[in-house]
């Protein structure tokens, strides 16, 4: 065959036929056939595959996170710690183009496309916020635990949202199948031993939180997802400055 494959209906194929057998029966010629018969092809782009398989965006604001199909598409960006307005970029994967061609279906233009993040929320709205700052102070309590020679005394200060794991370090990567985020505190212990009395600040919180129906389900969080930072501060203005300096989208609640 002087050619087989990409043909379509209407295309000639020159078949030759030829033997170096000695006295060989066959006998050396060509004939020319006409393709036919071949189901009609479709074209597609990959806007319309993006249609069909869009990329979800996962998260929030500054802490967005790209879920895609990778039997689909391929990236060498990141697709952690995205933004409203960040974009990536999207190849078709080659293997998937192979598939579809043997469907019929055709690449039509270029297999690359730059797509933008949008529609990640800011911060979650949690109904039953009251109930999670309520537990974080019990966290903060418990850890500053009067005795009968040390009196402390614990006043919450401040709330704030961060959109990811603060402790990711031991809980592992951040599944990317929902939207989990943290909620910290900042606390004021007053601490009074006989006549000596002295004040600093601490920070407490729950990561590895979701929602679900706009709520966090309070009553299942466990030790796995209290977070302390054992620094403690002179300020409230210290302690956020810390928190700030690791989270600068810190949210204030």
């Amino acid at each position: 065959l002087d050619k087989d494959s990409g043909l379509s209906n209407g295309d000639k194929v020159k078949i030759m036929i030829s033997s170096n057998i000695k006295n060989s029966p066959v006998k050396s010629q060509t004939k020319t056939v006409t393709v036919s018969g071949l189901k009609k092809s479709t074209v597609y782009t990959i806007d319309d595959v993006l249609k069909d398989s869009p990329i979800q965006w996962i998260g929030f604001n500054h802490y967005g996170s790209a879920k895609i199909n990778t039997d689909i598409y391929d990236t060498e960006d990141e697709t952690t710690d995205l933004s409203n307005g960040d974009s990536i970029t999207l190849t078709l994967n080659q293997d998937y183009i192979a598939q579809e061609a043997t469907k019929g279906k055709i690449l039509d233009g270029s297999d690359i496309k730059k797509v933008e993040v949008s529609g990640l929320e800011d911060s979650p709205k949690i109904t039953n916020l009251d109930s999670l700052l309520s537990q974080i102070d019990t966290v903060a309590r418990d850890d500053n635990h009067s005795t009968s020679y040390l009196k402390y005394t614990v006043t919450r200060q401040e709330s704030y949202f961060i959109g990811t794991n603060i402790n990711n370090s031991w809980l592992g990567d951040t599944n990317y199948d929902s939207a989990e985020f943290s909620v910290i505190s900042i606390y004021k212990i007053d601490s009074k031993m006989d006549d000596r009395t002295s004040t600093f600040y601490k920070i407490y919180s729950y990561s590895n939180l979701v929602l679900n129906n706009n709520q966090v389900s309070v009553a299942s969080l466990n030790s796995k997802n209290q977070y302390s930072d054992y620094n403690s501060f002179d300020s409230v203005q210290e302690a956020f400055d810390s928190l700030k300096s690791k989270y600068p989208s810190i949210t204030t609640l």
